[in-house]
C-alpha cells in the first residue's frame, strides 16, 4: 500500500490472497487513484470478496501470455 500511495503506477498485478492477506484495500486505492489492475488467483467468481467481483482476473495457475495480454487489456484504453 505504501509503495502505490508514493510512486506512479501504470498498472498492477494483484494476488487476491498473499499469505492470508486479502488485497481489496490495495485495490480499492488503486481504483481510486485511477490505475488500472489485473488480480490473480484460484478462486472463482464466487469466491472473490465482494468489492472485487467484476474486475479483470486470470486464474491461477496463468501464462506469461495470459499476464501479457490481460495487462494489455487493461491498459489499452489508456
Amino acid at each position: 500500500m505504501e509503495e502505490a500511495s508514493h510512486h506512479e503506477l501504470d498498472c498492477a498485478l494483484l494476488d487476491i490472497n498473499l499469505r492470508g492477506e486479502m488485497v481489496s484495500p490495495l485495490a480499492a486505492h488503486l481504483r481510486e487513484r485511477g490505475v488500472p489492475f489485473v488480480l490473480t488467483s484460484a478462486y472463482s467468481e464466487h469466491e472473490l470478496p465482494a468489492g472485487l467481483i467484476g474486475e479483470p482476473q486470470i486464474r491461477k495457475p496463468f501464462t506469461d501470455k495470459e499476464v501479457f495480454e490481460s495487462l494489455a487489456s487493461v491498459l489499452a484504453p489508456r
